[in-house]
């Protein structure tokens, strides 16, 4: 009796063993994923915007002109906040992805503003560029990750939000047609004294209807030496259109890079 009783007594104590062990694991695991960042990493960034909203809204309501140190004060604003996010974990390498390349876009834009002067051409081209990339990624942070702001700055996140929607489609473009024009395949005439006709025949495999393109020929000799750029252009290349581009050059081509210098398309 008193050895079956044991028994009993040692069979109940491994099973508690057993269930706090279970318990300990669970409470492990748990605590484990609330070491990953994923799931407050869009109230962090809607922070940092509203942080830099309510400067700028305090600026404007001053109606002064802004300075290179006023810029600088509404990116520190967001940065202060996000800048944490930096070396967090995620569980998602995607949405890390996203948010480290946020960060980077600040501060790429603070170093425009403190490259380049205001009054010059070259600060509002670099700004605009950041600018886009910025609110490409804000668009993304909505999309994908339901990023949400306070209704006060509803208004603000949409306007930056439809400028990253013009962004994404612009690089869409871009990058669409720098890949038509790169892959051009030229064939060299000889004229005569010194010059050749270059000949591509290509079709627009974009889905864009491509107007006043301005594309640059590199040629090359044998030793890969760059010998001249020359250019040529069309007027009009809708999707789907074959077409035949001509070029000329004083060097006996051995390789050819095209590259788009200037473009713009159509709706029509």
């Amino acid at each position: 009796m008193g050895n079956k009783l044991l028994r009993i007594c040692t069979a109940l104590l491994l099973v508690v063993g057993i269930a706090a062990c279970s318990n300990g694991a669970d409470s492990k695991d748990a605590s484990s994923s609330n070491n990953y960042a994923d799931g407050k990493a869009m109230q962090v960034i809607a922070n940092g915007l509203e942080a830099r909203w309510k400067l700028t809204d305090e600026f404007d309501s001053a109606g002064k002109d802004a300075t290179a140190s006023d810029y600088k004060d509404w990116i520190n604003a967001e940065l202060k906040i996000d800048k944490s996010l930096r070396n967090e974990k995620f569980k998602s390498s995607a949405m890390q992805k996203d948010v480290i390349d946020y960060i980077n876009v600040l501060e790429e834009s603070k170093t425009v503003v403190d490259k380049y002067p205001m009054s010059g051409l070259d600060f509002w081209t670099k700004w605009s560029e950041t600018y886009d990339k910025r609110t490409a990624l804000i668009k993304k942070f909505v999309d994908k990750y339901d990023l949400k702001v306070s209704k006060e700055y509803s208004k603000t996140l949409k306007e930056l939000v439809d400028n990253g929607k013009a962004a994404q489609s612009q690089t869409e473009k871009k990058d669409a047609i720098n890949a038509l024009v790169s892959s051009l395949a030229w064939t060299t005439t000889d004229d005569g004294y010194g010059n050749y006709t270059l000949t591509a025949t290509a079709q627009n495999n974009t889905k864009y209807n491509i107007k006043d393109l301005s594309i640059v020929l590199s040629i090359y000799d044998q030793n890969n030496v760059k010998q001249q750029e020359t250019y040529t252009s069309v007027d009009s290349w809708k999707a789907g259109e074959t077409i035949k581009l001509e070029a000329y050059a004083q060097s006996a081509p051995t390789r050819v890079e095209s590259s788009v210098d200037y473009f713009d398309t159509s709706d029509e």
